[in-house]
């Protein structure tokens, strides 16, 4: 499994894992080293659930687990690229053995891509790497963790998607982010026709703009502005919706 040897979990007990699935709700974050992953997966933590970030760069995970480790002792680490198969895999193999099931999945890990400004002179490259990360990704994780998400008797699927995205407010500039974002889009909107009906609900939610280092000092929003929407998705009662996208708890038009 290569690096992902490292162990970041502590071995736990059948009646651990049963007592886990019953009082919380099992949290997997992508790219949770920092920003908006981290900044959802610390809010879940402190409300009482129990968190496993996600990140492709184990020594900012590493970082992250000596800065939280001490104050709650409901989250767990382990490295993840999701453009990677065999991190995946292995990221999969080492959770599965660990827990029961898993509870809510939130596909935050994305990369903005400024590059080419006008969609007519934008190279397959730039496409392509905004898409696997921003799209495949997403998807593949999903795929993955889908028989763990099976199992929780109210799964959740979060894509942190984000409103240039959206087809009722597409204007020019940042084509690749915007083609890789209204495609996850598009994969919310398929998961959810077909998993609707086993009681797992899919969502997209648009944190807004966002003072993070991939939103820049200018935006408008702060960080716990922007994860609460995030939150909420993650967290929705039983009868709440499927199928949609939101922006703090708010529908958005497709």
């Amino acid at each position: 499994m290569g690096y992902l040897q490292v162990k970041y979990f502590r071995k736990k007990s059948s009646s651990e894992k049963i007592q886990l699935a019953m009082e919380k709700r099992i949290i997997l974050i992508t790219g949770a080293n920092r920003g908006l992953g981290a900044a959802t997966g610390i809010k879940l933590a402190e409300q009482g659930h129990h968190v496993i970030f996600t990140a492709r760069n184990s020594h900012k995970l590493s970082t992250l687990k000596k800065q939280l480790s001490h104050k709650h002792s409901s989250v767990d680490f382990i490295p993840l690229d999701v453009r990677q198969p065999d991190s995946i895999i292995g990221a999969y193999q080492t959770i599965a053995s660990h827990y029961p099931q898993i509870d809510t999945l939130i596909n935050n890990a994305g990369i903005y891509t400024s590059g080419t400004v006008d969609i007519s002179t934008i190279n397959d490259q730039e496409i392509l790497e905004a898409f696997n990360t921003n799209t495949l990704g997403p998807l593949k994780i999903t795929q993955q963790f889908l028989p763990l998400i099976k199992k929780s008797p109210e799964g959740i699927i979060v894509n942190v998607s984000s409103g240039m995205g959206a087809l009722a407010e597409m204007d020019g500039g940042s084509p690749a982010y915007r083609i890789s974002k209204t495609a996850l889009n598009v994969t919310t909107k398929l998961l959810h026709h077909e998993l609707s009906w086993q009681g797992i609900k899919v969502n997209s939610v648009c944190p807004g703009w966002v003072r993070t280092e991939m939103g820049g000092p200018s935006a408008t929003l702060s960080i716990d502005e922007g994860i609460s929407g995030i939150i909420w998705a993650a967290t929705l009662q039983k009868d709440g919706p499927s199928g949609g996208f939101y922006r703090h708890g708010q529908p958005l038009p497709w």
